[in-house]
């Protein structure tokens, strides 16, 4: 069986585990538009390749 490609989203809680910081804290980057999300009515979401380039970079930007 061939492996599934990464999903292009992720929620806060992925993207928390990646960055290694409290979902917290991904929701207030979130807030403060230091880490651009998708926002679908209470739902937030995170584009892997944005998180992969702050990953990249090793900072916001701001």
């Amino acid at each position: 069986m061939a492996q599934d490609a990464p999903k292009a989203t992720m929620t806060a809680r992925e993207t928390a585990q990646l960055l290694q910081v409290s979902e917290a804290t991904i929701y207030r980057f979130a807030r403060s538009g230091d880490l651009p999300c998708l926002r679908f009515g209470r739902k937030v979401l995170f584009a892997r390749h944005a998180i992969e380039r702050v990953l990249e970079r090793g900072t916001l930007d701001r």
